[in-house]
């Protein structure tokens, strides 16, 4: 018997708290919108309207994640210092712009970072 009230109470429970709906306009009642920004990143803008992120691993600096809309790649220091590769990606800091490269074509040109 004791076991059959706690089930019923845990069904009352359960039926109140799926029963309210939530719109999205409840959920963010004060109307801000959510930062999409990675922690402790850079913002690059670049043409086409594209941009990316860069987040810095470890205080040496000698590599880092590039991240995308919708992906991220981890690059390495190469020998030129202001160049970040895996082989296949490449980010080349110049002093007027940035540029990413994939499998050597433009990915990503005339990228610029955001203060």
């Amino acid at each position: 018997m004791h076991q059959f009230i706690l089930n019923v109470i845990f069904l009352f429970l359960l039926t109140g708290c799926a029963s309210k709906g939530y719109s999205i306009d409840e959920i963010f009642e004060d109307g801000a919108e959510i930062d999409s920004t990675p922690e402790d990143s850079i913002k690059y803008t670049c043409n086409q309207n594209k941009y990316f992120y860069i987040q810095y691993i470890g205080d040496e600096k000698k590599s880092l994640w590039i991240i995308f809309p919708k992906n991220e790649i981890k690059l390495y220091q190469t020998e030129i210092s202001n160049v970040f590769s895996n082989g296949i990606t490449k980010l080349i800091f110049n002093e007027q712009t940035t540029t990413v490269k994939k499998d050597g074509s433009i990915f990503y040109s005339e990228c610029l970072k955001q203060t």
